[in-house]
């Protein structure tokens, strides 16, 4: 796994951004001093002074906006916030400690930008430069005088902005990766907020103004089960004749009767290889002496799900799992996301089977919409790890730090805390077409960029990994993705023990 440790790079996106040199030479030299590493202070945290400065009028959602943003960047370091308003020529950003007022940080801000978002007014490539923060490039947005803003810069990544800007949706509904400003920026593979966070913590131990509880790095792994069963009527009839007859797979024939022949012995030695598979990730998980999270369906009435049964062997398994300390979530079925009355049939069909309520939620074929964090709060949920690309892998929402959502209809944070999934294993497999050499370098790249953060990383395998006739080298990513993990320096956690909510 050494190959592995190399630092990885950001392929080159900051060579097609203009340079802060170019806009304000004094602060990327200002970046550049606080590149320390933040010392481990046993610490409950503090509470900062946060004076924000807003021209009047200026409407309730720029500090809001601001206040959401700030809170999100000191919470997972333990520090609390206390926002101040006072009157101000443009938006101005000042933190305080709580008992030196002589010392303050101060961090440039524009209205422009946040009047941008209020009114849902598009953001473009065009208005990001490159500057550096704890010693990485990233992306950053530039007010119209000329100020790098990294406030608002956080805001529009961590807050899903370019998802609301854009109607481009796949034909589930879910969005579109390519042409994203992610995409445009090529820093999807860069936890954006987090290395923010780490500037600006930087900063506040250079100046004394708080001490910063620090935390081990971990690594979240989950399951979906979407079917406990392979060999179910559809799958004999694509093996038996849809493959070898109507080559839907555009195979020669020696593949054909190949795959063939491995199937029907698949099928006679052994028809539990999901079974198999969920027994297989649970046992590397404990083995590591960790807990991971178990998402199982409570329902389904749509082609796009495989429903089954919560007794016999699943019932087993659940209560088995919960009993040594795993914890389970409700992968709602394909429509559930966006019916509540469905959702709520299937939440509670799941926790008559654990015996007590269930908390955390992860959308099949990761669906989400504006409306999905509110309609999970009114169900009783309070943590999702929803939010992650389905067609790549990397930081959709700019971190791999748990953070609560902010909900745009009524400019105010929501009370979901989204636990952000970074990998998927079929996105590496089945639609980057990787290789297993191929999965787990990326993969632990990703973890790398985790581990400099202080962050908890989401990744999620599927009880079919070890279905070697439809996903070789499925186990051996995750057996290696997990080691790798472990030998760096993770833990191994479930998704909600790292949240932080309000």
């Amino acid at each position: 796994m050494d190959r592995i440790r190399k630092n990885p790079t950001l392929h080159g996106w900051q060579n097609a951004l203009p340079d802060l040199k170019e806009i304000r030479p004094e602060l990327r030299s200002l970046s550049s001093q606080f590149q320390l590493k933040l010392p481990v202070m046993e610490s409950t945290g503090a509470t900062l002074r946060i004076s924000l400065g807003l021209p009047e009028p200026s409407g309730d959602f720029p500090r809001a906006a601001i206040e959401w943003t700030l809170q999100n960047i000191l919470k997972p370091a333990g520090i609390e916030a206390v926002v101040l308003p006072v009157a101000s020529d443009d938006v101005d950003i000042s933190i305080q400690s709580g008992t030196n007022e002589t010392e303050q940080i101060s961090f440039p801000s524009g209205l422009d930008l946040w009047t941008r978002f209020a009114r849902g007014e598009p953001v473009r490539k065009v208005n990001f430069v490159a500057t550096v923060c704890a010693g990485q490039d990233v992306p950053a947005l530039v007010t119209a005088n000329g100020k790098i803003d990294l406030v608002a810069t956080a805001f529009f990544f961590l807050s899903g902005y370019d998802e609301r800007q854009t109607t481009r949706r796949d034909r589930h509904g879910r969005f579109v990766f390519e042409g994203s400003i992610a995409d445009q920026l090529d820093c999807s593979k860069v936890p954006v907020v987090d290395y923010i966070r780490n500037h600006v913590l930087n900063l506040l131990v250079e100046k004394g103004l708080a001490p910063v509880r620090k935390h081990s790095w971990c690594i979240c792994p989950t399951v979906d089960i979407d079917y406990t069963k392979k060999w179910r009527p559809g799958i004999v009839y694509r093996e038996v004749v849809q493959s070898p007859l109507f080559n839907i797979r555009a195979e020669s024939f020696r593949e054909r009767t190949s795959r063939l022949a491995r199937s029907a012995g698949q099928f006679v030695t052994n028809n539990r290889v999901y079974e198999d598979s969920l027994k297989f990730i649970r046992e590397n998980i404990e083995s590591h002496g960790g807990r991971g999270t178990f998402f199982f369906k409570g329902g389904g009435a749509d082609p796009y799900d495989v429903r089954y049964r919560l007794s016999g062997q699943v019932k087993k398994f659940i209560r088995s799992a919960k009993k040594s300390g795993h914890e389970i979530g409700l992968h709602p079925s394909y429509w559930a996301a966006v019916d509540r009355e469905r959702l709520h049939a299937e939440k509670k069909t799941l926790e008559s089977v654990t015996g007590e309520p269930i908390n955390v939620v992860r959308s099949h074929y990761l669906r989400w919409s504006e409306q999905t964090a509110s309609m999970y709060v009114a169900a009783g949920f309070t943590v999702d790890s929803t939010l992650g690309y389905s067609e790549t892998v990397g930081f959709r929402r700019g971190t791999c730090v748990p953070f609560v959502t902010f909900d745009f209809e009524s400019g105010r944070s929501s009370r979901l805390t989204e636990h952000p999934l970074i990998v998927m294993e079929s996105a590496l497999f089945n639609r980057m077409y990787l290789g297993v050499e191929d999965a787990i370098k990326h993969t632990c790249e990703l973890l790398d960029h985790a581990r400099k953060v202080d962050g908890s990383p989401v990744v999620l395998w599927h009880n079919i990994i070890r279905d070697r006739v439809d996903c070789p080298g499925w186990d051996r990513h995750f057996v290696e993705v997990m080691h790798y993990a472990v030998e760096s320096g993770a833990k191994v956690t479930a998704v909600s023990d790292n949240f932080c909510s309000e």
